[in-house]
């Protein structure tokens, strides 16, 4: 079952998100919009991705500071490409909730493609998305990206996240 925003409210008065920048304009009828805190490219060779993980190997990467401007906020201008964009928000999922993120709207209709994955119950930290940028497209800081989608399981999870990203900040 999707959770709605009063159910998102709830959970995050227990702690789920913060570091968010305005709860009441991040929190949606039925998600809560991530922003962006900073991008990064990939700079190193390939990835290696495995079954165990035993042998994974991520490529480098390298944050793209924003501009400093005159008027806040700070932008960045990313040209076609590859990009990972880092949340500012926290998530600390309670072990019987999971999430989706879905791009804002606003991010398709620019032709930038934004990519997800399972957000598992447990997991605690601060989320990465990859994004394909086919425009050059200006990026302001703290910029609403992604719309985290939130699920009820039907019990907790068994087994909650306890992966190498957990926690990551």
């Amino acid at each position: 079952m999707m959770l709605n925003d009063s159910e998102i409210r709830r959970l995050c008065s227990t702690g789920m998100i913060t570091n968010f920048v305005v709860f009441g304009d991040q929190l949606q009828a039925n998600g809560f919009d991530l922003t962006l805190d900073r991008v990064s490219r990939i700079t190193g060779p390939g990835a290696i991705i495995d079954f165990s993980n035993k042998n994974r190997v991520l490529p480098e990467t390298e944050d793209i500071p924003f501009e400093d401007a005159i008027e806040y906020p700070p932008r960045v201008v990313l040209t076609p490409g590859v990009y990972i964009f880092h949340s500012s928000e926290i998530l600390e999922m309670p072990n019987d909730v999971a999430a989706i993120g879905v791009p804002r709207s606003s991010m398709s209709r620019c032709g930038n493609f934004v990519q997800s994955a399972a957000i598992d119950a447990g997991y605690r930290g601060r989320l990465i998305f990859p994004v394909l940028v086919t425009i050059p497209t200006e990026f302001y800081f703290k910029a609403r990206f992604i719309q985290l989608l939130f699920y009820k399981l039907i019990g907790d999870a068994k087994h909650p996240y306890d992966g190498i990203f957990k926690e990551k900040k």
